[in-house]
């Protein structure tokens, strides 16, 4: 079984309008799909008056949970995969093909089995008697965005080639990453790890830092009975293996949880509230704060006390104070009298001249009874 990852795209209807047309050379023959989230009659383009098919209801429920999510999804969705029998493998039926694609779809993690109603929408069409293409969106139906994992690199066909002239049952890029990724899982430390690398007969070779030449920043491994035509071993980084047996995925595993490992995100900066912001509780009058991004001035001020007279001074603006024997100095209304309360002089009028000068009975030169 020979597969090939495509890059992402963004046009679902162009792809799908590819899988259904006639192809580049005319190779296309009865275009149709044979698995995917829903039963297949279910997903199948109908066809129009014309005998053109109307693909926009299979783009639009492929597309659907990714626009739920909106500017959260990604920015290339569309997910593609085609899958093609070797030479010299039989012709294999649509159900066959099927099971095929279903067990593609669990291995990726895209469509685990079980979880159909909560995964990506996916199809898998076939237009040929030995390959079919599946195209999926990396959207999920629960809203969330699914997880890309880097598959391992498969062997080439050079590598596979090679492993059956020397009579190997595997090819040392598939033994290799199997030793590798058990010493991984059983290994507290570097030094284990490459302790168990040791016993298992794999050859290692480390890489060192430039400015720190004690610290490793890479690594490789080979077989000691696969090497070159000059006779020197053929090495495997741990990134070509698999993209969780790089050094620095390794290195994370290793990490204690009290400590954060170099490069990751720095935790929240506890914020101090100074002295002169409104979130102290001792807020000074006069100081400065910030509200909403603006740096105006506090204008809290202390409760003043009942008894405590005021302290500032009169001012011309300011209303005179009343009489102690409750007369008013305000001139009455026209067309209006104003009681004279028994033994008390009338009321002096007053003008706006001289209205500023009545401060206080003793500056309007009237005696107090």
């Amino acid at each position: 079984m020979i597969r090939k990852i495509c890059p992402r795209g963004q046009d679902l209807a162009g792809l799908i309008r590819y899988l259904y047309g006639p192809g580049r050379r005319e190779e296309h023959t009865d275009p149709h799909i044979i698995a995917g989230y829903r039963p297949p009659p279910d997903l199948e383009p109908p066809l129009r008056a014309n005998g053109s098919r109307d693909f926009r209801r299979l783009a639009g429920l492929l597309r659907l949970p990714h626009d739920v999510l909106s500017k959260w999804g990604y920015a290339r969705p569309v997910w593609h995969c085609s899958m093609r029998a070797a030479p010299e493998d039989r012709m294999l039926s649509d159900r066959e093909w099927a099971q095929i694609a279903e067990d593609v779809m669990h291995r990726t993690g895209l469509c685990p089995r079980g979880e159909e109603d909560e995964a990506v929408r996916w199809i898998a069409t076939r237009h040929g008697p030995d390959h079919i293409h599946l195209v999926a969106m990396l959207a999920r139906q629960d809203r969330t965005r699914p997880r890309i994992v880097n598959a391992a690199r498969p062997p080439s066909r050079a590598e596979t080639g090679k492993a059956a002239r020397h009579g190997r049952s595997e090819p040392p890029r598939t033994t290799l990453r199997r030793h590798v990724a058990t010493a991984a899982a059983a290994a507290s430390s570097a030094a284990e790890f490459f302790a168990r690398l040791d016993q298992a007969g794999i050859v290692v070779r480390l890489r060192y830092s430039v400015t720190n030449p004690g610290q490793v920043t890479g690594y490789a491994v080979a077989l000691p009975e696969d090497s070159t035509r000059n006779g020197e071993p053929v090495w495997y980084g741990g990134g070509k293996l698999a993209a969780d047996l790089s050094w620095p995925r390794l290195a994370q595993r290793r990490v204690r949880p009290g400590r954060r490992p170099v490069g990751l995100r720095r935790p929240h900066r506890r914020r101090r509230h100074r002295p002169d912001t409104v979130l102290h509780r001792h807020r000074q009058p006069g100081s400065r704060h910030r509200v909403r991004g603006h740096r105006t001035r506090c204008t809290w001020r202390p409760p003043r006390s009942a008894a405590a007279p005021c302290a500032r001074p009169p001012t011309r603006s300011s209303v005179p104070p009343a009489s102690p024997t409750g007369a008013s100095r305000r001139p009455p209304r026209p067309g209006t009298s104003s009681a004279t309360p028994p033994g008390s002089s009338p009321p002096t009028p007053t003008s706006p001249k001289n209205a500023g000068s009545l401060r206080c009975p003793e500056a309007s030169g009237q005696s107090i009874q």
